[in-house]
């Protein structure tokens, strides 16, 4: 079995992200349950600021900055 990378990570305000994975496959993950154990995630309540700050990292990573 190959592992892929993440090629793409696109956020969304409603706390979503499509994930698109180097071998093509695509999905949706939602940020909800992290971002609502609070404390360092509280800022990422805001959709708005959510959906700025994600950024996919050389390597294959998705993070969000901030």
């Amino acid at each position: 079995m190959t592992l892929s990378e993440i090629a793409e990570a696109v956020a969304h305000p409603d706390h979503a992200a499509t994930i698109t994975r180097s071998d093509g496959a695509r999905g949706d993950m939602d940020f909800r349950p992290t971002i609502d154990r609070g404390g360092r995630f509280t800022p990422l309540r805001d959709g708005d600021y959510f959906a700025a700050t994600m950024a996919t990292l050389p390597g294959g990573a998705a993070c969000v900055s901030g």
